[in-house]
């Protein structure tokens, strides 16, 4: 189940124009349609169908604390709930990575606030989130799983002014990307199972 969920929000984020972090270390069998071609595969008409509809934000930000280089992410999905990290420094190296999970989002009124555990230590993500920009229309078509996935709705940029706080010091974070999006996912089965 939780592959299928994380499948789900690879292809919300392949539509949304981002890559989900961690998805890379799963099985995958994904495949994105070229520009402008139809559908991979046709299913059969009898094939089992499924609709659902997501919103939420994407956040990706940069910044560096203690002489260290910091990457965050936040992603609040309405269907499939909430994740967000942080990776400071190289983790492989004497660095650190914090995660968090939640069935909620993280965005709220456009406020947000996330504490990590990062080794022991509270490393707190804050500021504020706000539309800016108008909305942009995606579709997006791809094949994953034995399943053809088509993605269509919403993009918005967003603005987000952010700061992390971590082991004495407050450091203004660089977004990168920030966007709400708001998505319809329809699943066919290409096998008819």
């Amino acid at each position: 189940m939780r592959n299928n969920i994380v499948r789900r929000a690879a292809a919300v984020a392949t539509a949304a124009g981002i890559a989900v972090l961690g998805a890379s270390s799963l099985p995958s069998t994904a495949t994105a349609a070229p520009a402008g071609s139809q559908t991979p595969a046709v299913a059969p008409e009898s094939a089992p169908t499924s609709t659902e509809h997501q919103a939420g934000v994407v956040i990706e930000g940069f910044t560096t604390i203690n002489g260290q280089e910091v990457f965050l992410t936040v992603y609040d999905n309405s269907l499939h709930g909430s994740s967000a990290n942080v990776v400071i420094g190289d983790p492989e190296d004497g660095g650190a990575f914090g995660f968090v999970e939640q069935a909620t989002a993280f965005v709220v009124d456009g406020q947000l606030s996330i504490t990590f555990d990062v080794d022991g230590k509270a490393a707190t993500l804050s500021g504020t989130v706000v539309e800016n920009g108008k909305p942009t229309r995606i579709r997006d078509a791809m094949q994953d799983g034995g399943e053809n996935l088509v993605t269509k709705g919403t993009n918005t940029p967003l603005l987000a002014n952010l700061t992390l706080a971590y082991d004495g010091q407050t450091v203004p974070v660089e977004v990168g990307a920030a966007f709400g999006y708001d998505l319809e996912v329809r699943s066919t089965d290409l096998y008819g199972n």
